[in-house]
């Protein structure tokens, strides 16, 4: 099955146990994704209708304070004094620990569904799924889901969207 196939038969199945066995062998590439989003986004015969949200989250711990600022701008050129060392630790982390997000909604008056991932998911090593780079999906067929709580989960603080489905993602 072609990487847009395997995109498109997920609109349209209807049961979650055949969507779980539609999605662990299923590959969905960057270029099929972003065809279908534009796709959706342009056309009036388009399926679905598309909403996007793009951000980052970095926790809290590593945001910078006035004082962090002072320090790094106290400490001039040459080796950094503890505090400068310390703000200059909290900014290194920041690239390991951020998440820059993005979520993906389609829905049409009879489904929906929600993919989305971060730049932790698209990583070929370190990856938190033995799959590798992948993306998430949550749909209608959730019991005690709706788009509008998920999109609002997606929205706000660091979601975990417990229970989503995960799907291999070609870059290329």
């Amino acid at each position: 099955m072609s990487t847009i196939d395997s995109l498109l038969a997920i609109f349209t199945i209807n049961k979650l146990r055949d969507l779980k066995t539609h999605c662990r062998g299923s590959i969905v590439s960057k270029r099929d994704l972003a065809d279908f989003i534009m796709w959706c986004r342009s056309s009036a015969d388009a399926p679905f209708l598309h909403s996007s949200h793009h951000r980052d989250f970095i926790p809290k711990h590593l945001i910078l304070s006035d004082s962090d600022h002072a320090a790094l701008a106290a400490n001039g050129v040459g080796r950094f004094k503890p505090a400068a060392q310390k703000a200059a630790n909290k900014i290194y982390a920041t690239f390991g620990e951020r998440r820059m997000l993005s979520g993906h909604l389609f829905w049409n008056e009879r489904a929906w569904h929600f993919f989305y991932f971060d730049n932790h998911d698209q990583a070929k090593h370190k990856n938190h799924w033995a799959g590798g780079p992948h993306i998430h999906l949550l749909n209608h067929l959730w019991p005690n889901r709706s788009s509008d709580s998920v999109w609002e989960e997606f929205c706000r603080g660091n979601p975990t969207m417990k229970g989503a489905l995960h799907i291999r993602f070609e870059r290329g």
